[in-house]
């Protein structure tokens, strides 16, 4: 520890910056105590690693500081004994021992073995052994491995690549529930795993050398739901019928070229099982085959290649089948083997289609389930069920073609009325044809597209001609998308939105999107990324109205402000250079200012409040506090209504972009960055410091450098109270941690000149007298630490929406009764409030309310706001774990709460499993009408499906499924190859 004016300073509250000099002091005086420059780099740094491995913080550390070294030094093997997951190549332990004499070498692999026996807590390993790569010795390293884990009762995942070679003897283990083998192998030692490992659930082999009947395994796989094999070239597929038999397998995917019609014995022993998804990518199936597949009633999903396309409409399929996809050819680069002619196979799949029905073109019966609720006839139930889930509403189909088929691809889809082309993916690196630009210029049809940025003004030219093509363009969303960008055109009524995604480490110039930034009806803009010149077409987008850009720099801000038609501007800045032109812009009503350095906006507040005819409403200041003087200006901006300084606590911190960077770029002016006594002879100038993705904390403490250099900020005096002299003042949202006496003195100031005007208020826990003289105030956010802070709630009688956030977990009981009274409250969001039964039983009371959210001290409690009639969205944030047989509540909402448009489960775990929700899809058309009550959005972890395809039935209609984190989710019509 170290002292400083008789305060200790331990080592675990040192910032990542601080932490790095430690490593980096470390690190020269290992250099300098070890000068030998063919001395192992293990050895040379040993007192660097011991520091590192001392403790997990300090390894985590260590890795933020430096990834190279982290790998160098081979840090991360350490954590194999506490890590649950373990990922091996053992190229990369080939290539760490080559030069160690044997006696190190055989050190070095003891000690590598013990550290994993050592690990307790160890649930996956994944083991790859490439036989290019490593030496005869790693054969047996790799045996000695695997028998060093076989006595966990942790270990529940285990997956072997090792292609080209034996997998034998092989050790029992006990509790694997996920087997991946990719290696020769006796089928007698598969069903020993088999045997000692009751609890398998997934299978996945990935070699066709499997010496022995697969078939064989059945008996000892009673738990098994999804087993993936590869079959040999032209094998009688005949000798897998008995796999059918598995009793709990759902998903069977079956790769290699078989000899054609074999396959037909398992499928129709599949009839009368629980199979619900079968995928067959590598092979034709024929007619007697797709009709086998046809009568497996259970299926959900289909993949394969028919051998003669035009048998599809005869085929009975089920109505429980969600989507049927039908691939034009086998795709021969999934079969598991090794492909010779691949440069013959690349050249043919330069282009993928995949084709979806149009909906709009088929006519389906106005019955539906509700109106059988209606009538009680189990006939118009049954022919709607059927109908609802008819082929052009579940068939999607991928081809891979040469460019000049596809002329009469669209020309059969079109005439045939239900299909059309959606989606295309071209293989080739090099332009296209204008003959090929002028093709798919003629598929309006086409939403999306995926190629190489070469063709990125090919693409763009085609999509021009779609939106000139199609009249009615509202809902619709085009994309391209290419290895260092994606456009996506948004339409709506009689306006377009794009938004232009640049890939980290990636800088495109403007001019490249040049025919988008002239459309007819764009009005609003979105870039995230560098764009070099962004504002280069500014004179031609006079009809543009909003505009959200990451950073504009001080040379771009004269090209802005010549947009003279917008109104709503979202933007950071490092640089104060220039920013009087914002002022320019005439007819801007909002300014959202995302980053700054401190004390910057003086100048462009100032130039605002100059403006004879002023016509900002609202001004948003999201990361970085306003000085004592710029508030001063701010004040002067009459005409505000609505203004905000910092970001609630939800939203603080870094923003980066939803898309994963390797780098961060953080760019400073080092006039900007300095306090105002400090700038001397200082000129505005630009540099920039490059962090990884990996080192927040570093990039958090570069911020606080550059863009936030006065350390004594919280502590001066801000004079809010002249932010009470705006006159149109209405919303104010206060979330920097100004003084309470500044604070105060604004409220009382805002309470003596006008109490009737504020209507929004967001602030941090004061003294709720004051807040309570707001006659009109309609919503309040506000953050309590006792409950005496928010006595005599009922005071606020206009009040609609209300959140609080209780910062210490404080009793609510007593405010809660109060809010009985407040008949016009339509939005109540407790945060931090875990409420109790009696918490409950005072919410229930609130029958009126709109919008809740809340947490629940135990998830039974859950049916008590049943009662919510009035309900469209609800939020539940506590913790809960589902139980094995868990009463489906939803059920019950959708009785009750006919209004509910969004429930939101996002912590509620083991909840959304298959059953639970198919139940729920199967419930909801008897309780919801479309034409009358909206989707519901169901928002939860989802358990055990990726895909909505996955499910029973699932109709957007009724039921739209959520995932809180969204960049994981697939839709439906996504391929599974894309």
């Amino acid at each position: 520890k170290m002292k400083r004016s008789n305060t200790e300073i331990g080592i675990f509250s040192l910032n990542i910056y601080c932490l790095g000099e430690i490593f980096r002091h470390i690190q020269l005086n290992c250099l300098n105590c070890n000068k030998d420059i063919d001395i192992n780099p293990l050895i040379r740094y040993l007192d660097l690693i011991n520091f590192a491995i001392s403790c997990e913080s300090l390894t985590k550390a260590f890795k933020d500081w430096s990834p190279q070294l982290f790998r160098e030094l081979r840090i991360e093997h350490n954590f194999l004994k506490r890590t649950p997951w373990i990922e091996i190549d053992f190229s990369d332990i080939y290539n760490n021992m080559q030069y160690l004499g044997l006696r190190a070498k055989k050190d070095y692999w003891k000690a590598y073995i013990n550290t994993i026996k050592d690990n307790d807590q160890l649930q996956s390993l994944k083991l790859n052994y490439e036989q290019t790569k490593c030496d005869a010795e790693n054969s047996d390293r790799l045996g000695e491995l695997v028998n060093a884990v076989q006595d966990k009762s942790t270990l529940k995942e285990l997956v072997i690549k090792r292609r080209g070679y034996s997998f034998e003897n092989v050790p029992k283990f006990g509790n694997l529930e996920i087997l991946h083998l990719d290696a020769r192998m006796y089928v007698s030692d598969l069903i020993l795993l088999c045997q000692s490992n009751p609890g398998l659930r997934c299978i996945k082999l990935g070699s066709s050398e499997l010496y022995g009947r697969l078939s064989d395994i059945w008996p000892h796989c009673t738990q098994l739901e999804s087993l993936t094999f590869v079959m040999k070239q032209g094998q009688d597929a005949g000798e897998f019928a008995p796999l059918a038999r598995l009793p709990n397998n759902e998903v069977l995917t079956i790769k290699g070229v078989h000899e054609e019609g074999t396959l037909i014995r398992l499928f129709q022993g599949l009839k009368e099982k629980q199979i619900r998804k079968i995928c067959i990518p590598n092979a034709y199936v024929t007619n007697e085959e797709a009709f086998a597949l046809a009568e497996i009633r259970s299926m959900v999903s289909l993949k394969c290649s028919l051998l003669d396309n035009s048998i599809y409409g005869d085929l009975p399929l089920s109505g429980n089948l969600t989507e049927v996809c039908i691939l034009s050819y086998p795709n021969l680069l999934d079969t598991g083997e090794d492909i010779t002619d691949y440069e013959e196979i690349q050249g043919k799949t330069h282009l993928k289609l995949s084709l979806r029905p149009d909906t709009k073109l088929v006519n389906i019966p106005e019955a539906n389930n509700y109106q059988w609720l209606q009538t009680k006839e189990s006939s118009v139930l049954l022919k709607s069920w059927e109908q609802e889930y008819a082929l052009a509403h579940r068939l999607r189909c991928e081809g891979w073609f040469y460019i000049s088929f596809l002329a009469k691809t669209f020309q059969i889809t079109s005439q045939s009325g239900y299909m059309v082309i959606e989606k295309l993916v071209l293989y080739q690196r090099e332009p296209i044809t204008q003959e090929d630009v002028e093709l798919l210029a003629t598929i309006p049809t086409i939403t999306t597209i995926r190629c190489y940025f070469r063709q990125m003004h090919q693409m763009i030219a085609v999509k021009i001609f779609h939106m000139a093509a199609i009249s009615e363009m509202e809902n619709r969303v085009d994309r391209i998308k290419t290895e260092k960008c994606e456009v996506h055109l948004i339409h709506s009524q009689n306006s377009v939105t794009l938004v232009l995604d640049i890939y980290a480490d990636t800088i495109i110039k403007a001019r490249k999107f040049a025919p988008l930034f002239n459309l007819k009806n764009l009005k609003c803009l979105k870039i995230r990324g560098d764009l070099w010149d962004p504002f280069v077409f500014a004179r031609e987008m006079q009809d543009l109205q909003e505009l959200e850009v990451d950073i504009v720099k001080p040379a771009e801000l004269p090209l802005l402000s010549l947009i003279g038609s917008l109104k709503v501007l979202k933007c950071g800045f490092f640089c104060s250079e220039n920013i009087e032109h914002l002022a320019e812009l005439d007819q801007l009503e909002s300014l959202t200012i995302t980053v700054h350095p401190q004390g910057s906006l003086r100048t462009l507040f100032k130039s605002l409040a100059f403006k004879e005819n002023q016509k900002l409403r609202k001004l948003i200041v999201q990361r970085t506090g306003l000085t004592a003087k710029e508030i001063y200006e701010v004040a002067s901006i009459k005409s505000l209504e609505s203004l905000q300084l910092g970001l609630p606590d939800s939203q603080r911190g870094l923003q980066t972009s939803d898309r994963q960077k390797k780098y961060m770029n953080i760019r400073y002016c080092p006039k900007c960055s300095v306090m105002q006594s400090e700038l001397g002879e200082l000129e505005h100038r630009t540099f920039l410091e490059r962090v990884i993705s990996s080192e927040p904390d570093k990039a958090a403490l570069l911020y606080q450098m550059h863009l936030r250099p006065d350390v004594n900020f919280y502590f001066n005096s801000f004079k809010l109270e002249h932010l009470a002299s705006l006159p149109h003042l209405q919303d104010l949202s206060i979330n920097f941690e100004y003084t309470t006496k500044d604070v105060e003195k604004l409220l009382r100031n805002i309470a003596r000149q006008n109490p009737k005007k504020l209507q929004k208020l967001s602030i941090a826990s004061q003294r709720f007298e004051l807040i309570s003289q707001f006659e009109n105030l309609k919503s309040l956010r506000y953050g309590i630490y006792y409950i005496q802070d928010i006595q005599n709630a009922a005071s606020l009688r206009n009040i609609s929406e209300l959140q609080i956030h209780n910062c210490l977990d404080a009793d609510l009981w007593e405010f809660l009764k109060e809010l009985e009274i407040l008949s016009g409250l339509q939005c109540l969001l407790l945060n931090n409030a875990d409420l109790g039964f009696l918490d409950l039983v005072e919410i229930s009371k609130l029958t009126w309310l709109k919008h809740l959210r809340l947490g629940l001290a135990d998830k039974k409690f859950i049916f008590m706001l049943v009662h919510l009639k009035d309900l469209e969205y609800l939020e539940i944030t506590s913790k809960h774990f589902a139980d094995e047989n868990q009463v489906n509540f939803v059920l019950s909402y959708l009785v009750s709460c006919k209004k509910l448009r969004h429930l939101s489960l996002n912590r509620f775990y083991r909840l959304l499993t298959v059953p639970f929700v198919n139940v729920i899809m199967g419930s909801i058309k008897f309780f919801r009408d479309p034409e009358q009550h909206p989707p519901l959005k169901l928002s939860g972890v989802w358990c055990d499906f990726k895909r909505v395809n996955e499910l029973d039935r699932y109709n957007e209609d009724y039921i739209k499924l959520e995932r809180p984190n969204q960049q994981d989710y697939q839709s439906s019509d996504e391929s599974d190859e894309d």
